[in-house]
C-alpha cells in the first residue's frame, strides 16, 4: 500500500467517527425548570425562620416556637405574635408555585420587572428568606405580571428572571402581619368589665343555657339605649386592635391624661387592668394582668389606637342609657357597636 494513502485513510476514518458522534449525541438543551426549589415543598412544614425585606428595611422577621410564629421587632423587647394564617398562605404559595415563563437574564431589564437588588436605588423588589435551620431558600420577588398571571422572580445570586404562576401575599410594613387584636380572649371568657375610676360602672355576665351580660345598678327612670349596647362593649374589648405599638419603656405617658381605667375579670379568675391615655390628639392603651407567673405578650407593650377605638373604650354609664319618658319605654334605636362610622 502506498505510504501516503495510510494517513489519508486514518483521517477519513476519524472524520467519519466524529460525524457519527455528532449525529448520535444531541446538543444539551437548557430546559425550563418546573419549579425553582425542588426540595422546598417537602420541607415547608419544617421551617423555623422567615425574613421578608424590601429596600425600606425588614418587613417581617419571624421565628417558630413550640407551635406558633412570633415576630422580632427592633422597637419591642420581646417577641410578638404573628398572624399565623398569613404566614401559612405565603409558605403554601411558594410550595405550590410553578415556573410559567423564562424571562430576561439582562440586568439592565431588571428594573422593569421590579427585580433589582435591594441595595439598588428605588428597588421595588422583596427578598424572601426561609430556613429550616439547615438550609436557606432565598427568592427575590418583583412586580406582578400585567396579565395577573403571577409574580416575576429571580434567585438573588443568579441573573435569570422567571415568571411564576403564583401571586405571593406580602406584608406592607412591619406591623401588617402582627396579630391584629390586642387580647387573645373569647367573649365567653369574660365574667365582668368594671370601670374603676370616678365614672364607675360594671357589666357582669350570667352563665347559663345562654350567656348574657347586663349593666349593673341602672338608675330608676333609665333604660338601655338599644338591644346589644352592653354586649357591644364586650365585642369592642375582644376585637380591640391597634394602629401602632412600642415598648412601654420607650414612651413617657406622664404628660398624658388618663381617660379610663378598666378591670376585666375572666372566668378563670385572671384580671386584666386596662388604661387608656390621651396625649394631644393621640390615644394610647396600656394593659397588665394579676397573673404574674404567665407573662402576656402585651404586658410590656404600649398600643397606639385610633380615635374611633378610643371612643369605643371610653364609655360612661350615660353612653349605655336613655331616659324613660312618662313611665313608658322609648323605642330603642338599633345600632351596631362593632362598626366604625362610614363602614
Amino acid at each position: 500500500m502506498n505510504k501516503q494513502i495510510l494517513p489519508i485513510a486514518i483521517i477519513a476514518i476519524l472524520a467519519s467517527a466524529a460525524a457519527y458522534m455528532l449525529l448520535k449525541e444531541k446538543p444539551v438543551v437548557d430546559e425550563m425548570p418546573k419549579v425553582l426549589f425542588e426540595d422546598f415543598s417537602d420541607n415547608a412544614d419544617k421551617l423555623l425562620s422567615i425574613k421578608i425585606s424590601s429596600g425600606d428595611g425588614i418587613q417581617l422577621k419571624a421565628t417558630k416556637g413550640m407551635a406558633t410564629w412570633s415576630a422580632h421587632l427592633d422597637k419591642l423587647n420581646t417577641p410578638y405574635p404573628v398572624d399565623q394564617e398569613k404566614l401559612k398562605k405565603l409558605v403554601e404559595a411558594l410550595a405550590k408555585s410553578k415556573v410559567r415563563e423564562r424571562k430576561t437574564s439582562k440586568e439592565a431589564f431588571f428594573e422593569r420587572l421590579g427585580l433589582q437588588s435591594l441595595d439598588a436605588t428605588d428597588s421595588q423588589a422583596t427578598l424572601l428568606e426561609l430556613s429550616d435551620g439547615k438550609k436557606i431558600w432565598e427568592l427575590l420577588i418583583g412586580n406582578k405580571a400585567s396579565s395577573g398571571a403571577g409574580h416575576f422572580v429571580r434567585l438573588p445570586d443568579q441573573s435569570q428572571a422567571w415568571l411564576l404562576d403564583t401571586i405571593f401575599p406580602l406584608p406592607s410594613d412591619e406591623n401588617s402581619w402582627l396579630k391584629e387584636t390586642v387580647f387573645d380572649i373569647e367573649q365567653q371568657q369574660i365574667s365582668s368589665i368594671k370601670r374603676v375610676d370616678e365614672k364607675s360602672w360594671m357589666i357582669s355576665a350570667t352563665f347559663g343555657d345562654e350567656l348574657t351580660y347586663k349593666l349593673e345598678n341602672i338608675p330608676e327612670g333609665r333604660q338601655l339605649k338599644y338591644d346589644g349596647v352592653v354586649e357591644g362593649m364586650i365585642t369592642n374589648l375582644v376585637s380591640l386592635n391597634f394602629d401602632d405599638l412600642m415598648s412601654k419603656e420607650s414612651f413617657d405617658l406622664s404628660a398624658g391624661q388618663k381617660l379610663i381605667e378598666l378591670e376585666v375579670t375572666l372566668s378563670d379568675g385572671e384580671v386584666y387592668l386596662i388604661d387608656l391615655f390621651a396625649i394631644g390628639e393621640d390615644f394610647y392603651l396600656s394593659a397588665s394582668t394579676n397573673d404574674i407567673e404567665n407573662k402576656k405578650y402585651w404586658s410590656e407593650v404600649l398600643y397606639k389606637v385610633s380615635n374611633f377605638t378610643a371612643g369605643q373604650m371610653n364609655k360612661t354609664k350615660d353612653d349605655f342609657l336613655d331616659e324613660v319618658e312618662n313611665g313608658k319605654d322609648i323605642a330603642p334605636a338599633q345600632m351596631d357597636e362593632g362598626e366604625a362610622p362610614g363602614e
